[in-house]
């Protein structure tokens, strides 16, 4: 890997990065497992880094794309006991880049 004069990385074509966001379901007792709710990827084709979401079925067995994007009620117990809920958005393919810009 090649690096830029500030010392980042320059990736080289056909790099993969991948990151999964999921929540415990019990923070008092890991054990309890985890819920995946997607995974996203970011591939270099050509110099152009392409998108994808991926959103994990409720088996935790498949993740399908997802390219518009969804909103998904989470619920976990936190390290209190206290059960906790919010709506999960899931990005769609051009929300990535309304933070994530390439200069």
């Amino acid at each position: 890997m090649e690096f830029d004069g500030d010392g980042l990385p320059i990736f080289p074509d056909n790099t993969v990065i991948a990151k999964t966001f999921y929540y415990n379901n019990n923070e008092t007792n890991l054990a309890l497992g985890r819920t995946i709710i997607e995974t996203r990827l970011l591939i270099k084709i050509e110099g152009s880094w392409e998108t994808g979401d991926y959103k994990w079925n409720d088996a935790q067995t498949e993740a399908t794309l997802d390219l518009n994007g969804s909103t998904l009620p989470i619920s976990w117990i936190d390290a209190d006991g206290d059960t906790n809920s919010i709506n999960y958005e899931i990005p769609s393919n051009t929300d990535c880049f309304t933070c994530h810009a390439s200069f």
